[in-house]
């Protein structure tokens, strides 16, 4: 997570005095989809990185440390400590395959974008390029709709899931992942019932 914030930073601040220097509101026009998946791609990723260190790290080890304190005996200490590891390992999602192998996705097409950008320097797009992105968009808006979907089901199974609720209102405070991802199941349920009746 830190490695793609990093990556959409220095993105950032490599093109800013770039973006200042326009004139031509074509050329403006040209660019719009670029930066457009650049602030879709550090939004969700800035949010990732706060709740992973915030919502999870910061709050699992300060309850670490107090159990430490209130501890009585080394066997207190060392099951504070297993259950420190097996509740970051959970909320961290590490063997959450689906959600994790989700993550591991999103965080690809960022570094893939940020190189591509990096990569493109500060001369126009051409032609392949513009392409390129477009076709980062779709795959980001497509991979970003099912990890939120993912997290969603994950949040319905247990009442004690205050910490993912805070992440998923964060990363959808305007419903738009909501409403991303009631489109794709009706998408769904059009092309089955399409192929049903084909039948």
């Amino acid at each position: 997570v830190k490695y793609a914030n990093d990556e959409d930073e220095e993105e950032e601040d490599g093109n800013d005095d770039s973006r200042g220097s326009w004139r031509s509101p074509a050329e403006r026009a040209r660019y719009l989809p670029a930066w457009q998946l650049r602030h879709k791609m550090q939004f969700l990723v800035d949010n990732l990185q706060f709740y992973l260190q915030v919502d999870v790290l910061d709050v699992q080890h300060s309850t670490l440390e107090r159990r430490i304190k209130q501890a009585k005996s080394f066997e207190a200490v060392l099951h504070a400590h297993r259950v420190y590891l097996a509740t970051l390992s959970e909320r961290c999602f590490l063997h959450a395959r689906v959600i994790h192998r989700s993550f591991r996705t999103v965080f690809e097409l960022c570094t893939d974008f940020c190189n591509l950008v990096s990569f493109q320097g500060r001369g126009p797009f051409q032609a392949p390029e513009l392409r390129r992105i477009q076709a980062l968009a779709r795959e980001f808006k497509l991979q970003s709709t099912f990890l939120f979907s993912m997290l969603a089901q994950s949040t319905g199974q247990s009442a004690s899931n205050l910490h993912l609720q805070q992440l998923i209102l964060r990363i959808d405070y305007n419903r738009s992942y909501t409403r991303e991802a009631m489109a794709g199941a009706s998408s769904s349920l059009g092309a089955v019932g399409t192929a049903a009746g084909r039948r």
